[in-house]
């Protein structure tokens, strides 16, 4: 349902957080310690995060061609096998 409402690009950079909220409880909550590693790493999760944020979108082409809704069905089908 998320992914419906909010988009698969933002769905998956809710879901990237998701080890660095996980960080911060265990910090919070039970007192784990934070080492230079972890913070290191969740700087980098937030970081990703805010560029693709702020980067500037291109303008997508509309699909057209065997891979578009009528047919992508198939091709994916078809990989399955």
């Amino acid at each position: 349902e998320a992914i419906r409402q909010l988009g698969a690009g933002t769905a998956a950079m809710i879901g990237s957080l998701g080890p660095v909220v996980t960080l911060l409880l265990a910090w919070l909550l039970l007192g784990e310690p934070l080492g230079t590693l972890q913070l290191l790493g969740a700087a980098l999760v937030i970081g990703g995060v805010v560029w693709i944020v702020l980067r500037p979108h291109a303008e997508a082409p509309p699909v057209t061609g065997w891979l578009d809704a009528r047919g992508g069905g198939g091709v994916a089908y078809g990989g399955a096998f």
